[in-house]
């Protein structure tokens, strides 16, 4: 009977397993809208678009959308959606399945669909940039670049990486010339919307404020705080943001302790077997592309592990 089930789960698109497992999560929360920390701030810029110069505007015209129709509700609707197109393209980019099943397990993308934070949103467009650059379809790989450049201001720098990495994948420099331009084209929206609203050129202030005002000025032993942001957002376990929801190990430090170092342990083998065998295999455009994303997370130790969300299943 179990072998039965199996196989009939195969041939369901895993775009509907995993969007009906979704919804089903999303049903059983105590509060179906999880309002977070960085939430009022993007609620601020989604009824002033014009206040641009903290937040992109792309999560902030999300929950417009929201609020023109009257309820926070139909983001987490538009989430799942996402969530289950991203299990999709990986099921597709993947030769290797089970990395499916292990990224739900872990967590990875369904536990933030019912938070009102772009991190989500963020990493559906990159990854579906991801899988358009390996489909060869660089129109739409720029293009989806430029729309995950709406939500974070993480790919300011971007194109700088964007050549290295058509260069390793394709050994093509016409097509990393190229590629350089339009990057930086697709990429700029945000930065031109400032720069004649404000008179500055920037995609976010958020990066900035953080190295000068906030975690890393703060910080006595700026170095000893790189390594621990950089192990921190490296291994966190997102069930931590799952736990939060529901109260679950509320005061209990031995169990999340217990909890965190376990993932801990996991995910730093994760990490050496991707490094050496990226290295070994020589696919060094799928280093750069991690290690761009992994850059600025040494200045800022509060992501935690949605900072892996735009790459995480190539770690695997």
């Amino acid at each position: 009977m179990i072998k039965n089930l199996f196989a009939y789960c195969k041939t369901i698109p895993i775009f509907f397993i995993v969007l009906s497992l979704t919804l089903l999560y999303v049903s059983l929360i105590p509060n179906i809208v999880v309002v977070a920390e960085d939430t009022g701030d993007y609620m601020e810029t989604a009824r002033n678009l014009s206040q641009t110069l903290y937040r992109p505007i792309g999560f902030p015209l999300l929950l417009r959308l929201g609020l023109i129709l009257g309820n926070l509700k139909y983001i987490v609707i538009i989430h799942a959606f996402m969530c289950a197109v991203i299990f999709q393209v990986i099921y597709t980019l993947t030769k290797s399945k089970w990395i499916i099943w292990i990224l739900l397990a872990f967590g990875a993308y369904w536990i933030y669909v019912p938070y009102m934070l772009s991190d989500l949103s963020f990493a559906f467009f990159v990854i579906v940039s991801y899988y358009c650059l390996v489909k060869k379809r660089f129109e739409l790989h720029f293009l989806f670049i430029g729309l995950a450049s709406l939500f974070k201001p993480t790919l300011a720098w971007f194109f700088i990486a964007e050549p290295f990495i058509i260069w390793f994948k394709y050994k093509d420099l016409k097509l990393a010339v190229y590629a350089f331009f339009m990057v930086f084209i697709f990429t700029s929206f945000t930065p031109m919307k400032n720069f004649f609203e404000h008179g500055i050129w920037t995609h976010s202030q958020i990066l900035k404020l953080s190295i000068n005002e906030y975690y890393f000025a703060q910080a006595d032993n700026k170095i000893l705080y790189m390594i621990y942001s950089l192990f921190s957002n490296g291994v966190s376990t997102h069930w931590n943001s799952f736990f939060s929801i529901y109260g679950i190990f509320k005061g209990d430090t031995l169990w999340i302790n217990l909890v965190n170092w376990m993932f801990a342990g996991i995910y730093f083998v994760i990490w050496l077997r991707f490094i050496i065998g990226s290295l070994m295999d020589k696919k060094y455009f799928e280093l750069i592309f991690v290690a761009y994303f992994v850059a600025p997370t040494i200045f800022c130790h509060a992501g935690g592990g949605r900072w892996r969300l735009p790459f995480e299943f190539l770690l695997l």
